[in-house]
């Protein structure tokens, strides 16, 4: 009986310290998207490591409008770069829920992108009215990320050049 309750004891020891190590560690970054129109639509994005070194954007805004679809673009350079092209289509943002989730590994161009380039490369996310002419010119919420962030400067906001791409 002793060395039942012995065993019982080490099995109990091993579990509660093998629960308690957490080797595994998410690296990621948070980013606020301001407002930068009337309809007052701001959030956060949070770009998460993945396991293969690909890169989850993960946005949640608030204000959104149910039933809408927000385009929501990764582009090259800061958010001030006149006719910035589309690095990537990120899934658009459900008006429903305030939240778009996109894995991204390749660029628009086919190229290959991981997740410590994104956070030292020169990128801005962008979240659009609307993919009509006059819609996708109206930024909602949006922000410099990676080596563009600059904490004290959000001056203006450029069109993108996602026209150029026709989208």
């Amino acid at each position: 009986m002793k060395n039942i309750a012995l065993f019982s004891f080490a099995l109990i020891m091993v579990l509660l310290v093998g629960c308690g190590q957490d080797n595994e560690t998410t690296e990621s970054v948070i980013y606020d998207l301001p407002s930068f129109s009337s309809n007052n639509i701001s959030g956060t994005l949070t770009i998460t490591k993945n396991a293969d070194n690909s890169a989850t954007f993960f946005i949640q805004l608030d204000g959104t409008i149910r039933g809408f679809s927000y385009p929501t673009h990764l582009h090259f350079g800061n958010l001030s770069t006149e006719d910035a092209d589309v690095a990537f289509l990120l899934n658009p943002t459900s008006g429903d829920t305030g939240n778009s989730e996109t894995v991204v590994a390749l660029l628009s161009d086919d190229n290959p992108v991981t997740y410590d380039e994104i956070i030292e490369g020169r990128f801005s996310v962008k979240i659009h009215l609307g993919e009509g002419d006059e819609e996708k010119n109206v930024i909602l919420a949006a922000s410099d990320i990676g080596a563009s962030f600059d904490l004290n400067s959000v001056g203006e906001i450029a069109v993108c050049g996602s026209e150029k791409k026709g989208f």
